[in-house]
């Protein structure tokens, strides 16, 4: 079909919606004509009035309105990108109806349209809490110069999600009447019915999950394809979605040997086509474990014929499927067989023993007692340690300890292999009480991944691949303006988004509920998460130097310090995989901070094993400085050390001491292109901050940063908005006193020394 015939059957699709769908009663219908035909937009009425949100192709002489005169009030957008419309409607006298216009940049736009809109329309699929209400539809994806490069029947549009779904911006399913690569990667593996529409509604910097599977692709592991659009549902603008391929067994996906078609095709030979129909039933297998299989399907002499796709469910928020077990010695309740989906009895039982075994082997500390298999015989060592530290990197709260974690059994294979890195929603500091907000310690760990943790050679691998392969990837790429083959820098991203971003926020605002931090827009978003991913990359290249994998007597301990009162705000991290408590049993003031040094403080704390075990011969390290440690007759350490204070120098900048809010080492470090300027000469460097820097709100020691004070004290944003310089001032008059820097949770990690 020609690309004119394609875009008339898309605007013959648009115009056959409901032109009130989505828009404000009494409210203009709008319509988008290009030279292929006219597409129907409706207009969101907001708190300040009228909005309409264009896809990336639309021009604004090809906009009109049915019935009405329209009147633009400029001939160009904005500084931020927005038009202003008045719509005269040519059957009323009186004032003008003013619209405000924004268009997004980049992105292809999805339309779907149902084809019962007003019966089975978005508020029908939305209005269910188990996906279980389906409808047809039809989608259009249309690139970015208005030629439609797919237009396909949909037979059945649900939501999905388990949390996300309770938040007002839905995610979506769909299945195609037809196999198509709507990513249009030119591989014909990844043609597929089956597409996932990822909301992003907990994520406001919408890149969550995208970077993760770029940088899991990067460093060679499965990942799912996916593209950012700009979603229209039945003519209403729905925000910037992620149009993702579906983790599931297929090829192009989970690319391994397909058990549930082969046990469709097997029982469809025996007259069995619904296997849904089939009762399920509970067993055990030989470890005790309990586990359900389904009844009457095809069984087959190997159990291992086909591949097993396995996931960690909750049992009672995100279970769904007919086939589980549970695991001896796991504090995760329940693993459920996504593929096949409905086993038999023996297929069941091989698996979950299957994996109990390999789960014994890790907890046995690398070798199974009983089948003498080492942890390189049931896993793929190399490709876990890499996923590992991704839920690592990013503090993924998810990440094997609740949902969306995947096991791989290859057909005729005995080794394990991690799935597809999936469901990074909440991480990058994301989190309700703010744990990881800080960026430091290692994350809050139970079950799989402290258990790997504790085998010396897979602990030595992960280090090895994040000091060579993951960390300079951050660094060069990600943070930095070099190229992947998959991930970008972070600015790429974000100028490629940016206006679909706005638009994005425009109609659901910046997601800040339950969150311990967040920003007051896109931009700010955007400048947390660099900022935690600078963080945190840089404190886990300092932990991973400091292990010691084959030394299972050696304990490394980590310290972060708050802004203010650094004896009482610290914060010791201990190795995850190490039972270790730490009680701090006091603090004192060495000496006070002058022009030259920062102020020096003592720490003391014991070590000890809540297990009782003594601590006899074992060596420690704090922030990677090796320790003094002395033996008490309870098996307990005794260490002691020196750490500076990092929040304070006095710093004169005429007449004034500014040592809160400026010290030349770390300003530089944050701004390298400044210091070089400025050829690396210490006044110039501070007369730049002072005259300019300050205005745009520069962090001048590395800690206050007044954007951040803007997001999380209020009381102070409502009366100094955007004056960044007035927040210095203000901070050092009072802010200081007032602990601004407890409510921002600014964090230090100091350097430290033996006690002499």
């Amino acid at each position: 079909m020609k690309q004119t015939g394609k875009m008339l059957l898309l605007a013959l699709c648009l115009l056959l919606a409901p032109l009130w769908a989505g828009q404000a009663e009494d409210a203009p219908v709008f319509v988008l004509s290009t030279d292929a035909g006219e597409v129907t937009l409706c207009p969101r009425e907001m708190e300040d009035g009228l909005w309409l949100f264009l896809p990336a192709f639309a021009q604004p002489e090809q906009l009109s309105v049915q019935g009405a005169a329209l009147e633009w009030a400029d001939d160009e957008p904005d500084e931020d990108g927005l038009w202003y419309v008045d719509v005269l409607l040519e059957q009323e006298q009186g004032e003008p109806l003013p619209v405000t216009v924004m268009r997004s940049q980049n992105l292809r736009a999805l339309f779907l349209f149902s084809d019962d809109p007003v019966a089975q329309g978005r508020e029908y699929i939305e209005d269910c809490t188990g996906h279980e209400r389906t409808a047809s539809a039809t989608l259009a994806l249309v690139d970015a110069q208005g030629a439609v490069n797919h237009r396909q029947k949909i037979t059945a549009l649900r939501g999905r999600g388990n949390w996300t779904w309770n938040w007002p911006k839905r995610p979506y399913q769909i299945k195609l009447e037809n196999s198509v690569d709507l990513l249009d990667t030119g591989d014909s593996a990844n043609r597929s019915r089956t597409w996932v529409l990822l909301a992003e509604c907990l994520d406001s910097t919408l890149l969550h999950n995208r970077i993760t599977a770029d940088l899991a692709k990067e460093i060679g592991l499965t990942a799912m394809d996916s593209e950012f659009v700009d979603l229209y549902y039945d003519g209403d603008y729905r925000g910037t979605y992620l149009l993702s391929e579906k983790v599931e067994v297929d090829e192009g996906r989970v690319d391994v040997l397909d058990y549930e078609k082969l046990l469709k095709k097997w029982n469809r030979k025996l007259g069995q086509n619904d296997l849904d129909a089939l009762s399920v039933a509970e067993a055990t297998n030989r470890f005790g474990n309990r586990f359900t299989y389904v009844q009457g399907v095809v069984e087959d002499s190997r159990p291992n014929v086909g591949a097993y796709f396995v996931e960690m469910e909750s049992r009672d928020l995100t279970l769904s499927d007919p086939c589980y077990f549970t695991l001896r010695g796991s504090e995760h309740p329940v693993y459920a067989l996504k593929n096949p989906e409905h086993a038999s009895r023996s297929m069941v039982t091989y698996i979950s023993e299957r994996l109990q075994e390999a789960h014994d082997t890790l907890l046995a500390g690398g070798v199974n007692p009983s089948t003498g298999r080492t942890l390189q015989d049931d896993f793929d060592v190399d490709a876990f340690a890499r996923t590992m530290l991704l839920q690592e990197l990013s503090y993924n709260v998810d990440g094997y300890t609740y949902s969306s974690s995947y096991f791989v059994l290859r057909d005729g294979e005995t080794r394990f292999e991690p799935g597809p890195v999936w469901d990074f929603d909440l991480s990058y500091r994301f989190y309700l009480d703010g744990r990881n907000a800080g960026a430091t310690g290692f994350k809050d760990q139970r079950g799989w991944v402290t258990d790997f943790y504790r085998v010396p050679d897979f602990l030595e691998r992960v280090q090895e691949l994040y000091l060579t392969q993951l960390y300079p990837l951050i660094c060069d790429v990600l943070l930095g303006d070099e190229y992947g083959q998959y991930l970008q820098p972070l600015t790429a991203y974000q100028s490629w988004l940016s206006a679909s971003a706005a638009m994005n926020e425009k109609i659901w605002g910046i997601v800040n509920e339950g969150r311990f931090e967040y920003g007051a827009s896109y931009d700010d978003e955007i400048h947390l998460l660099r900022r935690f991913l600078t963080r945190r990359s840089q404190w886990l290249y300092r932990a991973m130097t400091d292990l010691q994998p084959h030394n299972d007597r050696h304990i490394a301990l980590w310290l972060d310090v708050g802004f203010t009162s650094p004896d009482t705000s610290l914060r010791i991290h201990t190795a995850p995989w190490q039972d270790i408590a730490v009680e701090v049993t006091g603090t004192e003031q060495l000496t006070g901070a002058t022009e030259e040094d920062f102020a020096l403080w003592k720490l003391n704390a014991v070590l000890s094993s809540p297990s009782g075990q003594s601590l006899e011969g074992f060596g420690v390290t704090l922030n990677g400085a090796p320790l003094t440690a002395k033996l008490q007759e309870d098996g307990t350490l005794a260490i002691c050390a020196q750490y500076e204070d990092r929040s304070y120098r006095p710093v004169d900048y005429y007449g004034d001491d500014v040592g809160l809010i400026y010290q030349y080492e770390q300003y530089i470090a944050d701004y390298p292109e400044v210091a070089q300027a400025c050829g690396y000469d210490e006044e110039a460097v501070m007369d730049f901050f002072f005259n300019e820097g300050i205005y745009s709100g520069q962090v001048g020691n590395g800690l206050f940063d007044p954007h951040e004070a803007a997001r999380l004290l209020p009381h102070v944003a409502a009366y100094l908005y955007d004056d960044w310089m007035s927040y210095y001032w203000e901070f050092l008059s009072w802010g200081c006193e007032s602990g601004w820097m407890t409510d921002t949770n600014a964090r230090f990690v100091p350097q430290v020394k033996d006690w002499p």
